[in-house]
């Protein structure tokens, strides 16, 4: 992804997080990554993302109660932004893998707890 192609996807991680308790949230933190895919052109993710956002969004907007993005969110992802720029591909990866398994960790949490 070269430098500033991370634009669109920066945009919408500062619109998620100035949504964060809306149900819009979940809506703009999906183009956060539907945007990288686009910056990368790799269309079959373009294409992926694109074919279940419907039935992500939905998902995500009714447990949205249950999880808050965590205070950290810009910090992450404006870190993981800059690493892609950079060309550091194996970091970056391992940064944002970091920070979903630590969010899927308190989503499975909220999940127990309504279960």
């Amino acid at each position: 992804i070269p430098r500033g192609a991370t634009a669109g996807a920066r945009a919408a991680m500062a619109r998620a997080w100035s949504m964060r308790d809306t149900p819009a949230y979940a809506r703009e933190d999906f183009e956060v990554m539907r945007q990288i895919a686009e910056a990368a052109r790799f269309t079959p993710g373009l294409w992926l993302m694109n074919r279940i956002s419907k039935l992500w969004l939905d998902a995500a907007s009714t447990i949205a109660f249950a999880v808050r993005p965590p205070s950290d969110y810009v910090a992450v992802y404006s870190k993981y932004f800059d690493l892609i720029e950079d060309g550091n591909a194996d970091e970056a990866t391992a940064h944002m893998a970091a920070y979903l398994d630590r969010h899927d960790s308190m989503l499975a949490k909220a999940l127990q707890v309504m279960g």
